[in-house]
């Protein structure tokens, strides 16, 4: 076999088109409490199952089954013989590689499901305590993940980044993200008030 088995680059070309669809574009000021949903949303996204490239502005659904997150195209209405699990709500990329999410309207029916988000959640909290600032635990290149969520983390990373410089917010500690002034956790990760403990 040759020293080089691709001489010409053939397939690099492809890999960087992947690489350039994933930066954040349309950057827009965000205050502290937002920044910090839409970042703990999306590392509740990226955590999940999937196999395919996600596309901004598409909707997706997010379940629990057997202790794991999946991200599906498929709604829970459309599910005939196969049970997804337990549906956690609809999600969307935004084009700043950040992802939305609309929690199901039933979710505080489930208390394990709010049990499974409240320790998300918590866990989310105790990385940043132990981090001295936001920007030091982006997760610009996490090798343990699939190549679509690894590529997803490194645009989700570089939009928080940038936000948080443009929004006058880079370089802030732990206590300033997470302070007296904070709201309560899993109001972050809901974008409403605390859910009631199960």
């Amino acid at each position: 076999m040759p020293d080089n088995p691709n001489p010409q680059g053939k397939g690099q070309l492809a890999l960087l088109q992947l690489w350039e669809s994933n930066r954040p574009q349309r950057l827009v000021v965000k205050e502290a409490r937002t920044l910090l949903g839409d970042y703990l949303a999306s590392l509740l996204v990226l955590s999940a199952e999937f196999r395919f490239k996600p596309v901004a502005g598409t909707p997706y659904h997010l379940y629990r089954r057997h202790g794991s997150w999946r991200l599906s195209l498929v709604a829970p209405s459309e599910w005939t013989t196969t049970n997804p699990g337990l549906y956690v709500g609809s999600c969307s990329l935004r084009t700043d590689m950040t992802w939305t999410l609309t929690p199901s309207e039933d979710i505080h029916h489930h208390p394990g499901l709010v049990a499974d988000l409240t320790a998300f959640v918590r866990q989310f909290v105790d990385t940043l305590a132990s981090r001295d600032t936001l920007e030091a635990g982006l997760p610009f290149y996490v090798s343990g993940l699939p190549f679509y969520q690894r590529l997803l983390a490194t645009g989700l990373a570089s939009s928080v980044q940038k936000t948080a410089q443009i929004s006058g917010l880079g370089h802030q500690g732990a206590d300033f993200w997470l302070g007296s002034s904070a709201p309560a956790p899993l109001s972050l990760l809901t974008g409403g008030p605390d859910m009631p403990p199960p």
